[in-house]
Order: C-alpha cells, then structure tokens, then sequence
C-alpha cells in the first residue's frame, strides 16, 4: 500500500509488514548549443556543449571535471537518505546522448559522467548500473536508487510534533551562484554583476555550490536516526519553502512549519539582487539541486546534532525554524535572518 508520496520527487514509499520499499527516481536535460562560427578549443569537448538545468556546473575552465556525475548521484541517492536509510540495494545510472553530438562529444561526455556517477557512489559503498544509453534530441542524466530496510532503518517523514525545531544540513543559493558563475561569460551581464561583486567572489562562491552539490546526505541521514528525527525531505527543485510545504501538507499531525533563517553561500544575495531574484530566494522558491535535508526534531538535540555532523563533514547546518501548531502548511517569515555561509 503505498503511503505516502513525498518531498515533491519521485520517491515511493511502499510499507509491507516490518519492511519499508523505497524507490526514487531523477532526471535532468541539457539542451545542446550549436557551435559558434569560429569557435575554438583545445579541449576535446566544446565548453558549451550542455545546457539546461544544471548547465551552470559547467564552466569554461572545468568542462573536464565530472562534477555533473558526482552531483546526479548525490542528488539521486538525496531522497532515500531523506528517509533515514542509508543502506541502497540497487543504484542506476540513466543517460541519454543527445542525437546533435559527434561520436568524438559522445566518447568524451558519456566517460566524464559516469565516472563522477561512479565516484560518488563508490563513496556510499555502492556499485551501480547503466541504463542503457539511447539518444534523444537533448542529453539527459538522472537515475534510480532503490532500497528495502526494515522498520528500524527507516524514519517516518510523518511524524513531526510542534515544539520541535527545523535543521538544515546544507547552504542555499548554489543554483544562483552557478548561474552568476555563467553570467561572467556574457559582457553585458558580467558589466551588471561587477558593480556588486568581483569575480573571485564569484569563483569562490561557485566552488562552493559545487562543492556543496557534489556532497552526499548519508552522514546527515545516518544521525537522524540517533537524534530522533521525526520528519524530513530533501531540499532540490521546488526550493526550501516548496519542499517544506509538501512534507507539512502530509503530516499526521497538524502541525506549521515557520522557516526564520536562510543560509545561504556568501556574496550570493548581491548577485541575486543584480540577476533579479533576491525576492524570490528570500521567499524560499528559488530551486536548488542536491541541497541539504530539512530536519524536525526536538529542539533540545538540534545543537548536539549539528555540531556532530559539522565534526564528521566539516561543514556547518543550521537550526532555520520551528514547528508550531497549524493547518499543516509552511511559510518563510517575513524579513528571515540570512546567515552567510563560507567556501571550506
């Protein structure tokens, strides 16, 4: 019977007896740039060959890291990890070539993402499949991650309780940062964006995007079991406010989510001012991908659980809000502390 259906993903929850069934699913596309007249490169790839959602990973002097595959596999494996299991029995890498690349494009984008793919999940204990490569008019990277744990490896995302206080585990703001990372390629947008801002306050903020993004939830997921969580999803494409909405809206209890504060990159909030969507990320709607996990539990262990997990990643998370008693809905308050995070 399946449950519930939440974090605002693909993510089933199926309950049989004493065993939990979780699957999740995730893709992205990347529409493919056609190749200016006279573009050059040495590289073996064209720096703009992938476009899309997460098009802002790829920049001019990286197109050859596999950062892409390190983030689709966090991002993959994010859901479960929402759950509290952190014990993955089946991991699926899917890609689609893009039907407008050279065989040459082909050889060199398809390696570069699985072995970031691979990377990531060797670091969960993991071993994956491919899916079988197919082409299609855009490129498009994603995949499963499947699990079946018993009751106790499980944590029930239902079950928050007002009184009880809301954990961040990662920073906000990384989309932004990338796609500020992207408008310094552009003159008239990098004009704009340098009356704010220097450029190595851009680089430096989009090294902590990624570095962010590429990082896995499983620390953050195996502590909620010894802290009692009570609730939790994923942070990603509906952005904090959308996320918080879904898990609230399913709640046995009737319960309010109250979001106080946003950490979020340092010297992003300047360039969301420039890039028009300041208003948007201090509404908590601006997406993320593979963000942190928002976490209820009692107030009382949110300081031990940070400081441990801090100790274990060497990456601060936040106490960001509160449950009080209502109608099962979330809101971020008006003027919220924005708490400016430092690249590690």
């Amino acid at each position: 019977m399946c449950d519930v259906v939440c974090s605002g993903s693909s993510t089933y929850y199926w309950s049989l007896v004493d065993v939990v069934y979780l699957h999740t699913k995730q893709t992205y596309s990347y529409r493919i740039a056609h190749k200016k007249k006279g573009w050059k490169s040495s590289l073996l790839v064209p720096q703009d060959v992938l476009k899309g959602f997460l098009a802002g990973i790829v920049s001019h002097s990286n197109v050859t890291d596999n950062s892409i595959g390190r983030i689709t596999c966090a991002n993959v494996l994010s859901d479960v990890y929402a759950t509290g299991c952190t014990k993955i029995d089946s991991l699926t890498l899917i890609i689609s070539l893009s039907e407008n690349m050279t065989e040459r494009e082909q050889n060199t984008v398809m390696p570069l993402i699985m072995n970031g793919f691979r990377q990531n999940a060797e670091s969960a204990g993991l071993i994956f499949n491919l899916n079988s490569a197919v082409h299609n008019p855009w490129c498009i990277i994603g995949g499963t991650a499947t699990a079946v744990c018993s009751a106790t490896e499980y944590i029930n995302p239902l079950e928050a309780v007002a009184g009880q206080v809301l954990v961040l585990t990662k920073p906000l703001g990384a989309q932004i940062a990338c796609n500020a990372n992207r408008w310094c390629e552009k003159k008239e947008r990098w004009e704009k964006l340098s009356k704010v801002t220097a450029l190595t306050e851009i680089q430096t903020a989009y090294k902590c995007a990624v570095s962010s993004m590429i990082r896995l939830n499983k620390h953050a997921a195996e502590l909620m079991h010894k802290y009692k969580a009570k609730a939790a999803t994923d942070v990603t494409g509906f952005g904090i406010l959308g996320h918080a909405r879904n898990l609230a809206a399913y709640q046995k209890n009737k319960i309010k989510f109250v979001i106080t504060a946003l950490p979020v990159i340092k010297n992003v909030m300047k360039m969301a001012a420039v890039m028009g969507v300041r208003e948007k990320f201090l509404k908590g709607t601006t997406p993320e991908t593979s963000g942190g996990l928002l976490i209820s539990m009692d107030e009382d262990v949110a300081g031990e659980y940070c400081n441990e997990l801090k100790s274990i990643e060497g990456w601060d998370c936040w106490i960001v809000g509160k449950v009080v008693e209502g109608e099962n809905e979330a809101i971020v308050v008006e003027n919220p502390n924005i708490i400016e995070v430092e690249y590690l």
